[in-house]
Order: structure tokens, then C-alpha cells, then sequence
């Protein structure tokens, strides 16, 4: 029923968003993109 439905969100930043990317990164059916800037 939800097989092809595009879902997306922001992990936000720092430590919290350090340690979301991480968990999601391991998950097989997430695809997790990085976007910085750098100074």
C-alpha cells in the first residue's frame, strides 16, 4: 500500500542531528543525503 511513497525530512544539526543521521544511515531503507556549507 505505501510501497512507493517518497518521504523526506530534516535531521537537523549538531550533536541530536549527528546522532539521527547516524541511526538513519544504518537503516536499510533510508537514503540519508548530507547538505553543508562550508565557511
Amino acid at each position: 500500500m505505501f510501497g512507493n511513497i517518497l518521504q523526506f525530512g530534516l535531521l537537523g544539526f549538531g550533536k541530536m542531528g549527528k546522532i539521527r543521521h547516524q541511526t538513519l544511515k544504518k537503516m536499510e531503507h533510508c537514503s540519508v543525503q548530507t547538505v553543508y556549507e562550508y565557511n
